[in-house]
């Protein structure tokens, strides 16, 4: 009766591996094609993409990855060296990323760095499709501008949040130092604002403190019109070429 009870035991586990192993190719192959997709869908390079992490999670490995769709921006390429996304097989809408490094190349045909994160981690939360949370950290950010270094971040975080379907709500943090050589010391730098995700239009109020003492530095909009971001008059960037806009 013993050797029932144990072949039943051993008949039991199998097949739960069986269709555990079944299920988490089913969904391997779902998750490369989903990230192969929209990949493709925002005119991006990569030399290859490998899913591995069975049995307790998936990893995709995409290798040489860049993008290049900033038609409408002075930003040319973001490059990543090498970044790797993470899901968890029974919770298929929450995805973490990781890359070493990513960097933003300035104007086309240039191989002027324009920004540079370090150990960029972060974490995605979507529904239908749709990317409702977004956190992004890093331990640091260089930005140029035209072979000029405005300065060196340290602890950014940027949240993205999209409230009822219809407001992307803003924030980023991070603590300057030696900001565009015109203050010595460390600043704190804060970006907050709203964002329609139907018509692309608001604006977010950039504020740069004295670390030390809290007094404001410096304080300005960033109005957005259309999905074109403007400091001051002077366009940065089209929204629209970023694939959750």
């Amino acid at each position: 009766m013993k050797n029932v009870y144990f072949k039943r035991i051993i008949f039991f586990i199998f097949a739960v591996l069986l269709i555990y192993s079944a299920y988490w190719l089913f969904i391997s192959v779902q998750f490369k094609t989903q990230i192969k997709n929209n990949l493709d869908y925002i005119n991006s390079n990569y030399s290859n993409i490998i899913v591995s992490g069975y049995p307790y999670r998936m990893s995709a490995l995409i290798n040489d990855l860049s993008l290049s769709s900033f038609e409408n921006n002075f930003l040319s390429n973001i490059n990543f060296y090498d970044v790797r996304i993470d899901m968890n097989p029974f919770q298929i809408d929450t995805l973490y990323l990781r890359s070493n490094q990513v960097e933003g190349l300035e104007g086309a045909n240039s191989t002027e760095s324009l920004f540079n994160f370090k150990n960029l981690q972060g974490k995605i939360v979507l529904s239908e499709g749709m990317i409702i949370k977004l956190l992004l950290i890093s331990d640091y950010l260089d930005l140029n501008y035209h072979e000029y270094n405005i300065g060196k971040i340290s602890q950014t975080v940027m949240k993205i949040n999209l409230d009822n379907q219809s407001i992307y709500q803003i924030n980023f943090s991070g603590i300057g130092n030696d900001l565009l050589n015109s203050y010595l010391g460390k600043t704190k730098i804060n970006i907050n604002g709203e964002i329609s995700s139907i018509t692309n239009d608001g604006v977010l109020q950039i504020d740069i403190i004295e670390n030390e003492n809290q007094n404001k530095l410096f304080s300005a909009p960033l109005t957005i019109n259309n999905g074109k971001v403007s400091l001051l008059f002077v366009p940065l960037l089209d929204l629209k070429d970023l694939s959750f806009f």
